[in-house]
């Protein structure tokens, strides 16, 4: 498994790999063979005569495993070849034509295409890779950081059958042999627990932030309300561990982020076992805001409500011996306008977050300041637990 984030021709299983070379370096490969004797050379070699033959008269691409025992014999190294390939392809073909002879995933777009196929994107089983995506900056982001990694690669794109508001990018098997040399595993993500390769945690801080940039492009929201932002992913039960959770929040405390997760109901699956859904949560201002300094967001919704949570941010000082009469006051206020109030009301009438107007009631709630007359809900429709103030704090 590659450790370094970068993966050459070479890297690659040599029997499923095909090169095709410039006509003059084909010439020069065919005079020399030639010259020994072709039905020599394919038993020096160790090479059919028959596939030998075949890539001599008509110049196809030649199979690695070949080409690699052939080099030996004619004297020449592989570095010298890698200038005169016209392109590499897989067994099932779609070229990349004028390719890098390394794929190097340490760059922007390197680490940009990973985290895509984290997110929205997927390695099937059959190392067939894909990327599907409504918003059209993020599929036009996809193909470009495609392209600075593998080179000029054929892809398709279409609209997904039952919406052609989404749109679908499909790469070649070739992509996903690229992808595997990481230890990432062909299959649905839900099922295999895919990690995050273990070069990523080695970058530098801004290829770091570039990851989960993309991460955020693809899963990632805003919640005004609440003020915090948050990364839904999920996984069969059977798992002890969460390996992409646990890697994305490894990532953030390395960039001085410190995230919540949070475990919300297992629901079921008519393709297998069922699932839980996991929560990366990061709130607080300070936080918030220098993720808005940090990341690079293509999806401009997200990073408009981005910069709209960072405006909604006040900050309230109050004294420690005004702050409950503060506090009551408002509640007061709230539920004489509308006979109730629940945490959202007060985070709106303090400009404080959800969360700790919650932990506020709470507290005051044990202490008999406030009384709960209907409880929080969590089911198909989310419903906020409603307060009164008890009738001795009037």
């Amino acid at each position: 498994m590659k450790t370094d984030g970068i993966v050459g021709l070479w890297d690659l299983p040599e029997r499923e790999v095909f090169v095709h070379f410039k006509p003059k370096l084909h010439r020069t490969l065919a005079n020399k063979i030639r010259r020994i004797g072709i039905y020599k050379f394919a038993r020096d070699a160790d090479v059919s005569k028959r596939v030998l033959l075949h890539w001599l008269s008509d110049e196809s691409a030649l199979r690695v495993d070949v080409l690699k025992r052939i080099l030996p014999i004619l004297g020449i190294e592989k570095i010298h070849i890698q200038n005169d390939i016209i392109y590499v392809r897989g067994k099932k073909g779609c070229k990349i034509t004028n390719p890098f002879m390394s794929f190097d995933f340490t760059t922007f777009s390197g680490v940009r295409f990973i985290a895509a196929i984290l997110g929205d994107g997927c390695l099937n089983r059959r190392y067939g890779v894909y990327y599907t995506n409504s918003n059209q900056n993020l599929i036009r982001g996809f193909i470009q950081d495609t392209r600075v990694v593998f080179g000029d690669i054929e892809y398709s794109l279409r609209e997904k059958s039952d919406n052609n508001k989404v749109k679908i990018v499909s790469l070649p098997p070739l992509c996903g042999k690229v992808l595997s040399q990481f230890g990432m595993k062909p299959g649905r993500k839900v099922v295999n627990n895919q990690k995050i390769p273990d070069f990523i945690f080695n970058l530098t801080k801004d290829k770091k932030w570039e990851f989960l940039s993309q991460l955020f492009d693809d899963e990632g929201s805003v919640n005004l309300a609440s003020k915090h932002i948050k990364m839904n992913f999920a996984i069969e039960e059977n798992h002890k561990t969460f390996h992409l959770v646990e890697g994305i929040t490894r990532l953030f405390e390395d960039l001085g982020v410190e995230p919540a997760v949070y475990q919300r109901k297992k629901y079921g699956s008519v393709r297998g076992r069922d699932r839980i859904q996991k929560v990366i949560q990061i709130n607080g201002s300070y936080q918030i805001k220098r993720i808005n300094g940090s990341f690079n967001l293509r999806h401009l919704e997200k990073r408009r409500k981005l910069r709209g949570l960072i405006n909604s941010f006040k900050v309230i000082q109050y004294r420690k011996k005004e702050c409950s009469d503060i506090y009551i006051s408002k509640m007061k206020s709230i539920e004489k306008e509308k006979c109730s109030f629940n945490s959202l009301d007060l985070a709106r009438a303090t400009g404080r977050a959800v969360g700790s107007c919650r932990n506020l009631l709470c507290n005051y709630r044990r202490r008999d300041i406030v009384k709960t007359i209907l409880p929080y809900y969590a089911g198909n429709i989310r419903r906020y637990a409603e307060y009164k103030v008890n009738s001795c704090e009037l």
